[in-house]
């Protein structure tokens, strides 16, 4: 449990609204980790429970398993003959795997196995954590990144904490060996502890930035798993509001909160647990209010969510469908949410999707800066899962731009925001691109008047 007060906090100006009581599981559909050396991915209902990988073995398992959006998915496993690392990067969560060495500063037996990993939620970069093993000097925690689909971006130089790390609006977050967590989007400290020898070692943020999910290491070596709330504005201006311990047990090492910041996960010597959170529900002990709480596998360690559903393999010819975990753990079926009430997930789309064969969407032929400002939606309708992206741009500069992952066919909105401190007025090009699973890329452009 907490100690008193809240161990963490944030600078700048405390507010006094509340989320309310939590919501019903949404947002984010998948959950992916690592089971007896291989890794699964399952629904957060616990549906289409598989394993991506069957070759992992106690002398090469597969570790820290983190996916996009979009269900693309990277792990990482040594190499059969060379013993180096590789990344193992899964397309949509589907297919045979691609397999390329993880990228190494200033040679292969300078840094060690990879020590955490997170995918950006766009897919484009998965930010890895390592040690350098330097030659008559302390060995050096770095992180580097890299594009888990196509290599080649170098390794960053920035010492780091031995922690996981996660992204942010598309920027790392890190934290320090100071114990401090820094969002690399500026440079003022987001999260400091307030509690004597406490070190914050891991911190992951809701895609709308109001919670967060907090590791915590005290004096004496224990560990927390907290989860907060963060308000005001937009991490690393806001502060801490509430909060409340999730009920880790020995033997934990890694947490995960959903993007819809929701759904939280963790493992311990008990397996990868699973459950709905808010930092404003908790009891007497500064315990989070859990609901939904169920075990993914007693054998399953390092969780990690994506906002992707999957499906489970088609049966093999003659034989049963995806394989289970050994462990087992909890099924599908209804979940409970904080309140009381129930509900089924809901298939791809929902229950008002519509059917359609081709991407439409009608572009406006004017907008106003003022409505861009405060956010407008527009509206597509697609032919199945996927990614949708809308820009506005002048020339190669973006003035405002949306994105929502898709995940059936029907109608979908996406809310079409200026970026701060862009230029609105004039002619620019407003573009709608829809990128299916496994598919090519769809794109309507047109040219409109922002006024």
């Amino acid at each position: 449990m907490f100690r008193t007060p809240l161990p963490i906090v944030a600078a700048t100006v405390l507010v006094s609204a509340a989320l309310g009581s939590a919501a019903a599981f949404a947002g984010a559909a998948e959950i992916t980790y690592i089971d007896q050396n291989n890794v699964y991915v399952e629904n957060l209902d616990g549906s289409a429970r598989h394993a991506l990988s069957t070759d992992g073995t106690p002398a090469r398992p597969y570790v820290l398993p983190t996916a996009d959006e979009q269900g693309s998915l990277a792990a990482f496993q040594a190499n059969a003959e060379t013993g180096q690392q590789e990344i193992v990067y899964w397309t949509y969560g589907t297919g045979t795997p691609q397999r390329h060495r993880m990228p190494r500063t200033p040679g292969d037996q300078t840094t060690s196995p990879p020590t955490s990993a997170r995918m950006q939620p766009d897919g484009a970069t998965a930010i890895l954590g390592y040690t350098f093993l330097s030659f008559g000097d302390p060995n050096q925690p770095r992180h580097g990144r890299t594009n888990p689909n196509s290599p080649g971006l170098a390794d960053a130089q920035t010492s780091i904490d031995y922690t996981d790390l996660t992204w942010f609006r598309e920027k790392p977050v890190v934290a320090r060996p100071e114990g401090n967590i820094y969002w690399t989007g500026a440079s003022k400290v987001m999260l400091t502890p307030n509690t004597p020898g406490m070190k914050l070692t891991f911190a992951e943020i809701s895609a709308d930035g109001t919670r967060v999910l907090v590791r915590m290491r005290l004096a004496d070596g224990t560990q927390q798993l907290g989860l907060f709330a963060y308000e005001n504005d937009l991490p690393p201006y806001g502060d801490v509001t509430s909060g409340c311990a999730l009920p880790i047990g020995a033997g934990f090492a890694y947490g995960a909160l959903s993007r819809d910041g929701k759904s939280v996960a963790w493992d311990d010597a008990a397996g990868v647990h699973v459950a709905q959170a808010d930092p404003y529900q908790f009891d007497a002990d500064s315990n989070c209010v859990l609901a939904g709480s169920r075990t993914v596998s007693s054998t399953a360690r390092m969780p990690s969510f994506s906002e992707a559903t999957t499906t489970a393999p088609a049966p093999a010819p003659g034989g049963g469908g995806g394989t289970t975990p050994p462990g087992g753990g909890g099924g599908g079926g209804t979940i409970t949410t904080p309140g009381g009430s129930t509900g089924t997930p809901q298939k791809p789309g929902g229950p008002d999707s519509t059917t359609t064969k081709t991407f439409k969407i009608t572009l406006p032929s004017s907008l106003k800066a003022i409505s861009l400002r405060r956010g407008l939606s527009l509206k597509a309708t697609t032919p199945g899962a996927g990614r949708l992206t809308i820009t506005l741009k002048r020339g190669s500069r973006t003035l405002a731009s949306g994105t929502a992952t898709v995940r059936g066919a029907g109608s979908v909105k996406v809310r079409l925001t200026s970026k701060r401190g862009a230029r609105l007025a004039g002619r620019a090009t407003l573009a709608a691109t829809f990128t299916p699973k496994g598919g090519k890329a769809t794109r309507k452009t047109a040219t409109v008047q922002v006024r």
